[in-house]
Parts: structure tokens; sequence; C-alpha cells
């Protein structure tokens, strides 16, 4: 499976599990340890941690 598809599978599982769904417990499996929420405010807290708290 190329990049892009694969990228593409994985952004549409965090948006149905994680944004959606509430389903946090997927977050460490679906992002990367250095996850970096560009939507979040600046000087807030960021990362997958961030993201769980938001």
């Amino acid at each position: 499976m190329s990049d892009p598809k694969r990228n593409k599978i994985v952004v549409e599982r965090f948006m149905e599990l994680v944004d959606h769904g509430g389903d946090l417990s997927e977050l460490d499996t679906l992002c990367a340890p250095d996850f970096v929420n560009h939507a979040m405010a600046p000087g807030r807290p960021n990362g997958v941690s961030a993201h769980a708290n938001s």
C-alpha cells in the first residue's frame, strides 16, 4: 500500500474514532510520538497527551 493511501486510512480512523467517537485510547496507536496539533492555540500544551486532555 502506498504512503498516501495508508495516510488517508490513518486520518479517516483518527477522525472516526477519536474526533467523532471520543475514543482517546486510539491516540497512541494512530499518532506518532512527536505528534503536533497545528490547530492548537499558540502557547497551549501540544502533543498526544495535550490532545487527550483538550
